[in-house]
């Protein structure tokens, strides 16, 4: 076979099967590791991006809530906290720094965390 501007013993050479002594092996000395997740930590990686992805939105939307609120000269402000994960907006009056309404309030917060809590127990006695 004759390709132009290549040499054919090249050409030849490229076409034998290689010589597997030429192949060289990696040293004994190096090591592999497989690196192995289990299902619980990648739905939990997920989950937690699910958690930055959301926090960030509720943030975003409590500054536009904040930002219309002065443009209106209004005196509340709103502000968001996290308790676990579970978030609550508190509506301020600016003028004395008053709380003047929770979403939920704080009662409904407590009895979520006691219901997740006991979800957490329930599901440990089944296994």
């Amino acid at each position: 076979m004759k390709i132009d501007g290549i040499d054919p013993l090249l050409l030849n050479k490229v076409k034998e099967k290689p010589d597997l002594k030429e192949i060289q092996k990696p040293e004994s000395s190096a090591t592999y590791t497989r690196v192995s997740r289990d299902r619980s930590s990648v739905q939990s990686d997920e989950t937690d991006r699910k958690d930055t992805r959301y926090d960030e939105k509720v943030e975003k939307a409590i500054s536009k809530l904040n930002d219309n609120a002065e443009k209106n000269g209004s005196t509340l402000r709103f502000r968001a906290k996290k308790d676990s994960k579970l978030w609550q907006v508190e509506v301020v009056d600016i003028r004395n720094k008053e709380v003047v309404h929770e979403i939920p309030t704080e009662r409904a917060l407590e009895v979520a965390n006691r219901i997740q809590g006991l979800y957490g127990i329930l599901m440990d006695e089944k296994r």
